[in-house]
């Protein structure tokens, strides 16, 4: 049986060199920095890859495009009416200008270029919305 006065007691081992703690801190934090290194980078990935596909409809109007609704199109897809109206021709969908009375409005498009939106960007089906370029002076 053994008396509390034959306790044992643990002396921390003083090190041989300051070197060895200074070894072990530095993979410590050259572990950890690689780490965080690499969290960085993933995050400036993601975030540039994400900017990338937002700045491709980014000035869409959310009502109209879903981001695949939306698409350029050439001026000869499209008719400008004697009352200010647009048709679009493979369809005949007619919007009316920015101050007619239809419910279906053409929108300004910023880069002055032709867009139209329909269901999942299929060229057959009805259109959304009509895009079109600023008119001049404007």
């Amino acid at each position: 049986m053994r008396r509390d006065s034959e306790r044992l007691t643990i002396v921390p081992r003083e090190p041989r060199f300051r070197a060895e703690i200074a070894i072990v801190w530095a993979s410590i934090l050259f572990v950890w920095g690689a780490v965080a290194l690499c969290a960085l980078l993933g995050v400036a990935m993601f975030m540039l890859a994400a900017s990338k596909s937002a700045r491709a409809h980014e000035w869409y109007d959310r009502a109209c495009c879903s981001e695949r609704d939306c698409y350029s199109i050439s001026a000869d897809e499209v008719e400008a009416l004697t009352n200010g109206d647009w048709r679009v021709k493979a369809t005949g969908d007619v919007f009316s200008g920015p101050h007619g009375k239809s419910m279906n409005h053409v929108r300004f498009s910023p880069d002055g270029q032709f867009h139209r939106c329909s269901w999942n960007g299929d060229r057959k089906m009805p259109s959304i919305c009509l895009y079109v370029p600023l008119p001049d002076g404007s």
